[in-house]
């Protein structure tokens, strides 16, 4: 039984996972019935491409068209990026706009080219439309001693499914063979047919996944293309590595600084605690005690959790509302019976079981938003009905509900003066800002040092001496480290007294959770210990171990073997496997899909060194 429970549990977890990172909202997912992409190598060592797509939309309203993104720039060795010009770019459609808006990104050494296409005043109704777009790119193709290569990632990890994909290539001479890879990046998977006829290659690939990468290889004689090198420029990064490497040396100097400077802010802003009173404790009524800065000591274990919801717990103890305190949350409702939690192999469901019982108002908002969609604030909106069931697979929800919930629980702690300054305060934001800007000047420094250390060493010469600029950049570096150190120890805020004492009741009951074995643990006969508990495991991170424990418990006999009764749904859907089906189908669709940069450099598809993702380029598409 725990078994398949714990596994209810880590598909909540990863699930809420992928839609706090996921702010989509699509209630079932896109796909691409068909996809044509023909790529012709002309002898100057352009490529001129050809992609036809059908795609299909999912079942929410209001999409506009699609959203193709062209990987521009990639790491191509540890010195150099690849750099693919993209020009010519025609669109077309029978069904849809063709309107194009383009926009272009940069990430470190990366960079992309995102092509919206469609209207913002026109919504496409039918379950599919047709696209054609064409464009022609440079710097696509790779030389070696006795051929020349085209080796190509056509669509990364982030296109929907594609049902079925056919490829062709064409190339001076006619190609003299082909590769062809699908799967996750690295995987070493043939595509379903990859052939020469006729001097044109062909590839197949069927059902390729969300997820999957795929990448195809045309071997080129030597000499038939006149530019067939790739177009290499410096790394995008190579000033900051620079920079590194001058603070690398002035680091051990700078080691000495942050401590001292960072002690003095520290030292205002430390947590505060009662004195004369054990940890965890606060006055009787009426009883003074006096409050001073709070001292590490050692908290006692704690045999039961503090009176406080997960999601207060998890902001207490850290300063953050993320992931793990509302899936904590959505498990506790189930235990208490609000909801119950259920799905099949394709997604995990909640159900609304009863939600008159009593609820702190982020509970509330957690449910309104998993039931009620965008603009419900409540569980009374109109939008929410007893009895309704929503799928967890459908990202966005929790997205939206998590921000919300952050500034009900602080409201919370405001009233409760758990804080002498809250997480995230206007004092806290000015001193992140005026981090921010001390980080700005001290990279300057360390830059300006470093041009000016290297002139000097080179010419013997100048007003600085070598030494004097090697202390400006322990002192800059000693800013960035200083404030860094104190803006993470200042990130959870400045607890007052009584946050200092449930805190303690927090750790306590953490270090119980961590260590208590199965034979430890005392309970009535017929309690669910493991459901009683499990929200905070999650909160704490403890699932896994808390689950083996109660395992444990269910083999000594004191556990019956029995399914919680928080879970609704075919007992047997539930195998190790189950959650990869529902989390591959969380659709990225509000978001132009990105495509995954392998950066794997110059190498060969042919002589056993292919895989998927190690190609050039590569093209995202979805929709919005």
């Amino acid at each position: 039984m725990f078994r398949r429970a714990r596994l209810i549990v880590i598909a909540v977890l990863s699930l809420i996972g992928w839609t706090v990172a996921t702010p989509a909202w699509a209630a079932t997912p896109d796909s691409i019935d068909t996809m044509t992409a023909a790529f012709t190598v002309d002898t100057a060592g352009r490529v001129h491409v050809d992609e036809t797509v059908v795609y299909r939309f999912g079942t929410d309203s209001g999409r506009h068209g699609l959203t193709w993104t062209l990987l521009t720039r990639e790491p191509y060795d540890d010195t150099s990026d690849a750099l693919y010009g993209i020009s010519n770019v025609t669109v077309s459609s029978a069904d849809a706009s063709a309107a194009v808006q383009s926009s272009t990104t940069t990430s470190g050494r990366n960079a992309w080219l995102s092509l919206r296409i469609g209207s913002a005043d026109r919504v496409i109704s039918t379950p599919t439309a047709t696209y054609r777009i064409s464009y022609d790119i440079t710097g696509a193709l790779r030389h070696f001693a006795s051929y020349d290569e085209f080796y190509w990632d056509v669509v990364s990890g982030n296109t929907p499914t594609i049902r079925h994909l056919d490829i062709t290539t064409a190339v001076p001479g006619g190609v003299r063979a082909v590769t062809c890879f699908v799967g996750p990046v690295k995987s070493t998977q043939p595509c379903a047919d990859a052939t020469v006829t006729s001097g044109t290659g062909h590839y197949t690939v069927i059902d390729k996944q969300q997820g999957d990468v795929v990448s195809i290889g045309a071997k080129i004689g030597s000499g038939l293309v006149s530019n067939p090198g790739p177009h290499l420029v410096t790394r995008a990064d190579q000033g900051a590595r620079e920079v590194a490497a001058v603070a690398r040396v002035a680091g051990p100097i700078a080691a000495v600084v942050p401590p001292l400077f960072g002690f003095l802010l520290l030292r205002r802003r430390r947590d505060e605690r009662y004195v004369g009173l054990p940890p965890g404790m606060t006055p009787a009524a009426g009883e003074v005690a006096r409050v001073a800065p709070a001292r590490r000591i050692e908290i006692p274990v704690a045999f039961a959790p503090p009176r406080l919801t997960v999601a207060e717990a998890g902001m207490l103890a850290d300063g953050r509302l993320g992931s793990a305190e509302v899936a904590g949350t959505l498990v506790g409702l189930a235990v208490r019976g609000v909801v119950t939690l259920g799905g099949d192999r394709d997604s995990a469901s909640v159900h609304l079981a009863n939600p008159s019982l009593p609820l702190a108002p982020h509970e509330d908002a957690l449910l309104a938003a998993v039931f009620g969609g965008p603009g419900t604030a409540t569980l009374s909106g109109p939008s929410v009905a007893l009895g309704q069931t929503a799928d967890l697979s459908t990202a966005g929800q929790i997205y939206r509900a998590q921000a919300r919930m952050r500034r009900l629980v602080l409201g919370t702690a405001a009233e409760r003066h758990w804080y002498r300054r809250l997480p995230g305060t206007a004092g806290s934001a000015a001193f992140g800002a005026a981090g921010c800007a001390a980080v700005l000047v001290a990279l300057i420094a360390l830059a300006a040092g470093g041009s000016v250390l290297a002139s000097m060493m080179a010419t013997g010469t100048g007003i600085l001496s070598p030494t004097l600029v090697v202390w400006l950049v322990v002192v800059a570096v000693s800013a960035i480290v200083t404030l860094v150190v104190v803006r993470m120890r200042t990130v959870k805020g400045q607890r007052s007294a009584d946050g200092t004492a449930l805190t303690d009741q927090i750790e306590g009951f953490r270090t119980y959770l961590a260590t208590a074995e199965a034979e430890q643990l005392r309970f009535e006969e017929g309690e669910d210990i493991y459901s009683k508990y499990l929200p905070w495991a999650i909160v704490f991170g403890l699932t896994e171990r808390w689950a083996q424990v109660c395992q444990r418990l269910i083999d000594l006999g004191r556990l019956p073997n029995t399914p919680p009764s928080w879970y609704v749904g075919p007992l047997d859907m539930w195998n190790p496997y189950w959650i990869a089906g529902p989390i591959g189908h969380v659709t990225t669709a509000a978001m132009p899909p990105v495509p995954v940069s392998s950066g794997f450099g110059g190498g060969s598809s042919f002589g056993g060194g292919g895989f998927s993702g190690g190609g050039g380029g590569g093209t995202g598409i979805g929709s919005w």
